[in-house]
């Protein structure tokens, strides 16, 4: 594509997009709530941990509200993998 139809593709996209989507009112915006520096606390908070096992293999449980969502990390170790398994 010349330079010239790229610039003509970028304006078309720039004067659709600000066609549909007009700005917010003031007052719209005015009702976002927003943090300041102040808001925030200056040390961070400990998370729980609780070390358990599952026969040999040890399980960290944190404790913590996630209102119903279930978040789960697995780490394998891959040394019984053949090196021909690894990503080049």
């Amino acid at each position: 594509m010349s330079e010239a139809g790229l610039q003509a593709v970028l304006e078309n996209t720039a004067s659709s997009n600000s066609s549909r989507v007009p700005p917010d009112p003031p007052e719209a915006l005015a009702k976002i709530p927003s943090l300041e520096l102040a808001d925030l606390e200056k040390r961070n908070k400990l998370i729980p941990l609780a070390v358990t096992g599952l026969g040999d293999t040890p399980v960290l449980y944190h404790d913590l509200e996630t209102n119903g969502i279930v978040y789960l990390d697995v780490a394998l170790t891959c040394t019984a993998c053949p090196r021909s398994y690894y990503p080049m």
